[in-house]
């Protein structure tokens, strides 16, 4: 399990079990339960250097990169 907070509404919620977004293929992110939002429309998302390789264990819950916001 791996909390992280929304940075749009500030509740906090189990990342592996949220849904995936449908806005990207190349780099999707997690919709978060609460306001639904996801962190595709962060200004920073496309932004290199917020982006490094996904851990082992991310990896094994589908991530390929890591949004830095994701830690």
């Amino acid at each position: 399990m791996h909390f992280v907070r929304c940075q749009y509404c500030d509740k906090q919620f189990e990342l592996f079990s949220a849904s995936w977004c449908e806005h990207r293929s190349d780099k999707p992110s997690k919709l978060c339960p609460h306001c639904r939002r996801c962190l595709c429309e962060h200004p920073a998302y496309e932004e290199p250097r917020f982006w490094k390789e996904a851990p082992r264990g991310f990896r094994q819950q589908g991530f390929r990169q890591l949004f830095l916001y994701y830690l």
